[in-house]
């Protein structure tokens, strides 16, 4: 808690001196840097820092972003009510891009989301709303590819705002919360992803269509989703549900453009999963022969 509000004590003076010498809206900034600073709840707060992230930037880079993201930046078109959610200040995870925090709601009918904050995208804010675009496009290309394989790319959100960290320009993705019992499936040993596979008929099919599609968009363009990442392609356990989930859907690399030594790690992780496959397969073959 006390290193997230030391981030928050740190945006407090930016954002004085980008609000309080503005004659405009001077009443409504003074109180949304109050209600970050001290307000009554986690809510409070964590709404009027989003507020402010949206305020911070310059009226023309808002409408670029919204021109170009087509994200709106108003914290009311959301996909969730800060007020129904309690932010938890300490970091549930840090990725290779990014420092991981997650909103709780407080009933149960509603479903939870983290907020994740790239620390590693650096530049103008101009050069970041490009990134932000590429991840746009990779995210609904990725999507679109794997739109048959149910609930392996998490729906998300994402908006160009100020890093509490480091007071400049970043990428701040709203993603909803797959949950914290996530199993890397290049870290699982072989002959138990084996046996949770052929024991879950669910899991088995998703992970199946997820090879047939990604061999097919290798074989037919040479197009491979990063595979590589920390904890990226996961297994995520919920109750007595397993689901294949691909939790950061911005990377995909092409073979004869991108880093030849990068797309051939990636080949060999697909090529891993594709003998799962066949060996899942063969044992199922060889099981339906013998019946």
């Amino acid at each position: 808690m006390k290193k997230f509000m030391d981030k928050i004590d740190s945006l407090k003076s930016i954002t004085e001196e980008v609000f309080l010498d503005s004659k405009k809206e001077n009443a409504k900034n003074r109180h949304l840097i109050k209600e970050m600073v001290a307000g009554e709840t986690k809510g409070d707060k964590v709404r009027a820092l989003l507020e402010i992230i949206r305020r911070v930037l310059p009226e023309e880079t808002n409408e670029l972003i919204k021109r170009k993201l087509d994200v709106k930046l108003d914290t009311e078109k959301f996909p969730f009510d800060l007020e129904k959610l309690s932010f938890c200040e300490d970091k549930i995870g840090r990725g290779w891009n990014s420092e991981v925090y997650l909103l709780e709601p407080f009933e149960k009918n509603i479903p939870s989301y983290v907020l994740k904050i790239d620390y590693r995208v650096e530049g103008s804010a101009e050069e970041i709303q490009k990134v932000a675009l590429h991840n746009k496009k990779e995210y609904e290309e990725i999507s679109k590819i794997y739109e048959d394989v149910e609930g392996l790319v998490p729906k998300e959100y994402q908006l160009v705002g100020t890093s509490p960290r480091t007071q400049k320009p970043t990428i701040i993705t709203v993603q909803e919360f797959i949950g914290k019992d996530l199993q890397d499936i290049f870290k699982m040993d072989k002959s138990d992803l084996i046996d949770l596979l052929r024991g879950d008929h669910a899991l088995n099919e998703s992970f199946s269509k997820f090879i047939e599609i990604s061999e097919k968009i290798w074989a037919e363009e040479k197009k491979i989703i990063d595979l590589t990442g920390k904890a990226n392609l996961v297994i995520a356990k919920s109750e007595n549900e397993h689901k294949l989930v691909f939790l950061d859907p911005h990377n995909i690399s092409s073979k004869g453009k991108d880093d030849p030594d990068r797309v051939e790690r990636l080949e060999k992780k697909l090529e891993y999963l594709q003998n799962i496959f066949s060996e899942i397969s063969s044992k199922e073959r060889t099981r339906k022969m013998a019946a």
